[in-house]
């Protein structure tokens, strides 16, 4: 009885430290934020669709973002012949990329032609063609990234891919 006597104290003071962190700054784990930008440009952009999905995310995911349906806490702006796509990458999640594609609701080829800033700076650019009803893979955009594997790339295409 007397050694569980001594013990509890010492218990609730390593759950407290334990609780407390482990110092330091003081800094949040989301002070890290990379804000990226996908833009899309087509004479036709009406008749496709830019969509960023999180955590490696199908472009059918319920958390996707898309041009006309704002998701998981992205902002969207439509201009005339422009759509864009802003969010910010945490670094605690940059094992889990964002994914983005070009979906072509028409029923003709459109021409589309997408950049991808992270913090301002330009890091990937490409022009494609995206058939009637397709859905083209774009790229990856990590934390400190955009990697460009995307359906092109896996075509033999080159993109100039700025990283």
């Amino acid at each position: 009885m007397r050694l569980r006597q001594m013990a509890l104290p010492f218990v609730a003071a390593l759950a407290l430290f334990g609780m407390s962190g482990c110092g330091g700054g003081g800094g949040s784990v989301f002070d890290d934020n990379t804000r990226a930008e996908v833009s899309l440009e087509s004479p036709d952009v009406e008749d496709l669709r830019l969509i960023v999905s999180p955590d490696d995310g199908s472009p059918n995911s319920g958390d996707a973002c898309i041009d006309d349906d704002p998701g998981f806490g992205c902002d969207s702006n439509l201009e005339n012949d422009r759509t864009r796509i802003a969010f910010d990458v945490n670094d605690q999640f940059a094992n889990e990329p964002y994914n983005v594609f070009v979906r072509n609701v028409s029923n003709s080829t459109r021409t589309a032609f997408v950049e991808i800033f992270l913090n301002g700076g330009l890091r990937y650019d490409l022009e494609f063609d995206v058939q009637p009803g397709q859905t083209v893979f774009v790229a990856r955009v990590f934390n400190d990234g955009v990697d460009d594997t995307g359906t092109f790339a896996k075509q033999g295409a080159k993109a100039t891919a700025k990283k």
